[in-house]
């Protein structure tokens, strides 16, 4: 079994391109199904200031392929749930229909961020992922193949569950997390600082500093429960 990483430009597709236009929102494709023909359903989340949200809704709405596309969460927070109907031109059809058809598996969530797609995807054949890469570009996007290795067969070991750390996590410490990830914080050698998080989010750089050590907590805990085993926190397993 293969396991790829794939960042792809998807032009055409209603959340590539309006997020290209409004990089400042996080979008987070939580659930998507094909309907019938080309029509897809999905569960959004979108996250960043209110106003760019807003901003998003309204170029959203406005997309040639969007059928509809509805808030199903209050306005009053930095993250916003939305259903949405959108009807791809059947001469570029969805990834997720690509995915199917070249016998991908893929991870339940996708994360888009200026106009990427992050695409995690597992497939047995190597030959037909390059198949599925091939084809992707034919379609006039651009991909780039950020990973791909070779698992081998799979083990008993249950992967990590990243919807369920993400559950665990208020809004402000995953936008903590993710915003020190993005300014290169955790890269040798960064100089980044609390205070340049605290800037970021609008909070002073202690509070800042809170929410992400709270997210590295719970994301490191997850972590060493996964690689390394045991059913209680090593802090409790110490006499």
């Amino acid at each position: 079994m293969w396991e790829a990483l794939l960042a792809i430009r998807h032009y055409g597709c209603p959340i590539s391109d309006t997020s290209a236009d409004i990089p400042g929102v996080h979008v987070q494709n939580l659930s998507k199904a094909e309907t019938s023909g080309h029509r897809a359903k999905r569960l959004i989340c979108l996250r960043g200031e209110k106003t760019q949200i807003n901003q998003f809704e309204r170029a959203f709405r406005e997309h040639e392929f969007v059928e509809s596309f509805r808030r199903i969460s209050d306005g009053k927070s930095r993250q916003a749930y939305f259903t949405s109907k959108i009807e791809y031109n059947s001469e570029n059809p969805s990834i997720l229909n690509l995915l199917g058809s070249h016998g991908c598996y893929r991870d339940s969530t996708v994360s888009v961020q200026r106009g990427i797609e992050h695409w995690g995807v597992y497939i047995e054949q190597k030959e037909s992922l390059y198949k599925l890469i091939e084809k992707i570009g034919t379609l006039d996007n651009d991909l780039d193949l950020q990973k791909c290795i070779n698992m081998g067969t799979i083990s008993d070991t249950p992967p990590m569950d990243t919807n369920a750390i993400l559950t665990q996590l208020t809004a402000r410490q995953q936008e903590a997390f993710e915003t020190v990830y993005t300014l290169g914080y955790y890269m040798t050698g960064s100089d980044i600082t609390m205070d340049d998080l605290g800037e970021a989010m609008d909070v002073h750089p202690s509070t800042a500093w809170e929410h992400l050590k709270k997210a590295e907590n719970t994301i490191l805990s997850e972590s060493g429960q996964r690689f390394f085993g045991g059913e209680e926190p090593m802090e409790q397993l110490i006499p």
